[in-house]
């Protein structure tokens, strides 16, 4: 009945059952859903799309978007960065043919001013950071030799403009753009474009090499109107394309955060969600992305800066329990290559909320600081928390491997009163990059505290 998708999961993934009862104690705490029966209205969504040399895949991805079902209407916003492999090209034929649904413009020449003037002088930083060293770790050389039988099938001949058509749902509308000096600017100057073009209130993302079932704005939204508590809804992910071990697992890891506060207290883990694979109203986007400008520099990648800023707002997601969301895995794919989105790097951008003025490390509410990890991990930790803008006015490093005996003398939250009695709080951070021994550490703590006692990575 109300949950199909868990009872699928369950019987053929048996070590998802946690999941499952998550999802089901989430569904016990939501009012009842209307009737089916009862006619649900038409939600309209602008979907805002970056494509930078997306081809072969650009368009399955605009099949899949413009073959949306549901009571759904769709405005797909899609802004072309300086493509030189037939992406633009494709763009514009496609809503050419789409006739009065569809439209191309060039937009934001410096000469113009205005605000696509800003972003036109903006430059991708993707281009200015070299890639980081160990990025094909998960795959090799030889396997990105070996392309998939449907890959190379797509590569030989991409799906045409009639074959993308020929699905296409006649309430949707396509709205392409680039910018008029062909100046490559980055997904975070492309999207806050597309971005200041939508007019409804309901904000989806999409990347321009993926995939997405022909229900997935309609469930998503549907999520949404049923909790009303909820700013943003995002459904289960899975890889398609080249096989990739370690972000399959990273998928799988995202997948079992069943409820909004498994999310949020995962958010200095890893983000909780891929953010192209969710729905979010207008308000909630308007807050998380501040000024209309998605952050995209050398420090900051789009996805990590708008969860993290998400969560610091207070903003809620929920999840639901369907595959709504195919994310193409592929040898030149930035999540593997970029310097920024290495390890140290997104570690000091995760220490920037977490000493946020109401974050859990915030010089503002003096607390006893207790980073708990082991080797270089932990040196880094502390380092870096002791170094940056806003650090905690006392940090202790703890040497802990979680399933071994707790270090002697190692100050508790009922000792602090008599050992540290300057500090009314003690905050432990857990530095452990895989789940299992995060497990360990959570089961070791009887005094645990959700709000004080923190998961990073």
């Amino acid at each position: 009945g109300r949950l199909p998708g868990v009872g699928y999961l369950e019987q053929t993934l048996p070590g998802w059952t946690p999941f499952c009862n998550a999802v089901r104690e989430e569904a016990a705490r939501r009012p009842p859903s209307a009737s089916p029966h009862q006619e649900q209205p038409c939600s309209s969504i602008s979907v805002i799309m970056p494509c930078y040399n997306a081809m072969p895949w650009l368009p399955i991805t605009m099949r899949d978007l413009l073959r949306q079902t549901g009571n759904v209407r769709l405005e797909l916003l899609v802004v072309d960065d300086a493509s030189s492999d037939g992406s633009w090209s494709f763009l514009s034929d496609l809503a050419a043919a789409m006739h009065a649904m569809g439209e191309v413009e060039e937009v934001g020449s410096v000469s113009e001013g205005g605000p696509d003037a800003k972003r036109a002088r903006s430059v991708n930083p993707a281009k200015l950071m070299p890639s980081r060293d160990g990025g094909r770790a998960d795959l090799s050389a030889a396997d990105a030799s070996q392309i998939p039988h449907d890959e190379a099938s797509l590569s030989e001949k991409p799906l045409s403009v009639a074959e993308v058509l020929r699905e296409a749902n006649p309430a949707h509308r396509l709205r392409v753009m680039r910018f008029a000096d062909g100046v490559n600017r980055g997904q975070g100057a492309a999207m806050s474009l597309a971005l200041s073009k939508a007019s409804h209130a309901l904000i989806g993302h999409m990347e321009a090499d993926d995939e997405r079932p022909p229900h997935a704005f309609s469930q998503l939204a549907a999520a949404l109107a049923e909790n009303a508590t909820w700013h943003g809804a995002v459904g289960l992910a899975t890889c398609v394309g080249w096989d990739r071990p370690g972000m399959r697992r990273y998928v799988e890891w995202q997948n079992q955060l069943a409820t909004p506060e498994q999310m949020r207290a995962a958010r200095f883990v890893e983000i909780p969600s891929l953010h192209q694979a969710g729905l979010f109203r207008r308000e909630a986007v308007d807050q998380a992305v501040e000024g209309g400008e998605f952050r995209d520099d050398l420090r900051w990648a789009v996805d990590l800066h708008f969860w993290l800023n998400w969560f610091e707002k207070g903003l809620v997601v929920g999840r639901v329990p369907q595959i709504l969301y195919k994310w193409r895995q592929h040898p030149g794919q930035q999540t593997r290559q970029h310097g920024r989105l290495s390890i140290a790097n997104m570690r000091r951008c995760k220490i920037d909320f977490l000493t946020a003025p109401n974050a859990p490390l915030s010089p503002a509410h003096p607390a006893h600081v207790q980073v708990w990890s082991c080797g270089s991990t932990l040196r880094d930790w502390v380092e870096d928390l002791r170094t940056c803008e806003h650090p905690p006015a006392n940090i202790e490093g703890v040497n802990w491997k979680p399933g071994t005996p707790l270090p002697r003398n190692c100050m508790s939250r009922s000792d602090l009163s008599s050992k540290c009695s300057q500090y009314n709080r003690l905050v432990r951070v857990f530095a452990y990059g895989m789940e299992k021994p995060r497990l360990k550490a959570r089961a070791t703590f009887p005094d645990w505290d959700d709000e004080l006692d923190v998961f990073v990575a």
